[in-house]
């Protein structure tokens, strides 16, 4: 009987030891397979044809417009790429937005329908490659928690380009918009930051996962999101619990505009509305029926376009 028992134990901790292995690698651990090429292919089996003919024009102006490569180093010692688009007088211009993408994502496909916008109204466009994405380096994703710092430095980045009164925007989509709402909470989150977006943003990486275990696998988060957690904090250092947006936001001095589709099944729009009524900045939540994960502005242009352009206006004035 003992050698029964025990050997059920063992044979469950094996099991254990190999899904938080699997969950892990699949979260945080990079990996370059995730192209923009195989984002597309996938993006076209599952979108409308008419919104996917606009993120494929979106990202074919992306690949043929004149920018230049800029790189930093972030404070541990990575080295992180943007692409960033000029005005003719880029000094002069009405400010700078910062793209923040998504998890294993791209900014030419998170962006494909709105940077081309904010050129036109006069604005310089910087598009980072989160750490452990594309040309930037990192073996691991950490869904904010990190990534904050890095923003940060990129905002930093701009100041000195373009002087500490030039005005700069942030946006993120997704993972970004959790890296850009946990930034605000900063202490030293810059003056001149003169305004933020978030769409379709999580409150914690922790919260994520919960949402992730129970809806696409159908698992509680004891005992697995535990156990990958202790394995991120001893390989990745990255507890997942270290930080929040809804914390985050309780500090923000930045005015703030929120968006979030009603079909989003990946991201429940409960974490934009969490978000929302936490923040201690002038915030608006903009909910978008029938829009998916990150499809707001596609989905229904008509009601998000205007409402962007009206809190640009307003911020840049």
């Amino acid at each position: 009987m003992f050698w029964t028992i025990f050997g059920i134990i063992a044979a469950l901790s094996a099991i254990l030891a190999a899904a938080t292995v699997v969950f892990l690698r699949m979260a945080i651990c990079r990996n370059d397979s995730y192209t923009l090429e195989r984002a597309l292919a996938r993006m076209e089996k599952t979108t409308p044809p008419q919104q996917f003919a606009l993120i494929k024009e979106g990202v074919a102006r992306f690949e043929a417009e004149k920018k230049q490569d800029v790189f930093i180093t972030s404070r541990d010692g990575l080295r992180l790429h943007a692409y960033l688009f000029e005005q003719e007088n880029p000094a002069a211009a009405r400010g700078t937005i910062v793209l923040v993408h998504g998890w294993r994502s791209h900014p030419q496909l998170d962006f494909s329908a709105s940077r081309s916008s904010y050129l036109e109204k006069g604005l310089n466009v910087l598009a980072i490659h989160q750490r452990a994405h594309g040309l930037s380096e990192g073996k691991f994703i950490c869904f904010g928690v990190k990534e904050r710092f890095d923003l940060l430095d990129w905002l930093a980045f701009v100041s000195e380009r373009y002087g500490a009164d030039h005005k700069i925007i942030t946006s993120g989509i997704s993972m970004g918009s959790a890296t850009v709402l946990m930034a605000l909470g900063e202490e030293s989150f810059p003056r001149n930051v003169v305004g933020a977006t978030a769409d379709c943003g999580f409150t914690s990486p922790w919260d994520q996962f919960i949402h992730v275990l129970r809806h696409t696998y159908h698992l509680p988060k004891f005992p697995l999101l535990y156990t990958t957690d202790l394995l991120s904090r001893a390989v990745a250092d990255f507890p997942f619990r270290a930080c929040s947006t809804v914390e985050s936001l309780k500090k923000s001095r930045t005015p703030l505009l929120i968006l979030h589709g009603l079909a989003d099944d990946f991201v429940p729009p409960e974490h934009s509305r969490q978000n929302a009524a936490a923040c201690a900045s002038p915030c608006e939540l903009i909910e978008v029926e029938g829009a998916g994960h990150g499809m707001s502005y596609l989905v229904d242009p008509e009601t998000v376009k205007p409402k962007l352009d009206e809190f640009l206006d307003r911020i840049l004035a």
